[in-house]
């Protein structure tokens, strides 16, 4: 009679797809991943942001924060900031204030991540039609 493998839960980490729930099964070990954030991210459509005096193209953004690939400014982790103003994907800046801060920065990678500490009325709005339209484009994919 063979015996049945007791699993071992490791610590959950975090994933970066929203709701993604991974099992490894491997020599008698399960490894559950969860997501923890509260906000779903988006790679599309990728927004401009500006900051510091200049305008940064997200990677992946949500009403929490965003991730800036390719940052070649002078932030560092823990630094707090004000993004002045969000560009839409047809080209229109609009002016915004939110409060932020660095939650790293990676710079060999050029790396900035960022979490949004504190949104205006604006922002708030802008990122939620953004959310609202992905979102939209997500339930017309599948249900095609």
């Amino acid at each position: 009679m063979r015996r049945a493998r007791s699993a071992t839960r490791l610590p959950l980490l975090p994933s970066y797809q929203k709701g993604l729930t991974l099992h490894i099964y491997q020599r008698g070990l399960t490894l559950l991943i969860k997501e923890r954030r509260r906000h779903e991210r988006f790679s599309a459509p990728a927004v401009t942001l500006a900051f510091n005096g200049g305008r940064h193209t997200t990677e992946n953004w949500s009403i929490g924060g965003f991730v800036v690939d390719d940052y070649q400014g002078r932030l560092s982790a823990g630094a707090l900031l004000v993004v002045e103003g969000i560009c839409m994907p047809d080209g229109e800046m609009t002016s915004i204030e939110a409060r932020a801060r660095v939650v790293r920065i990676d710079r060999n990678e050029r790396r900035l991540v960022v979490s949004f500490l504190d949104l205006d009325g604006r922002a708030y709005a802008v990122l939620q039609d953004l959310t609202a339209a992905r979102m939209r484009v997500l339930q017309d994919q599948r249900s095609a």
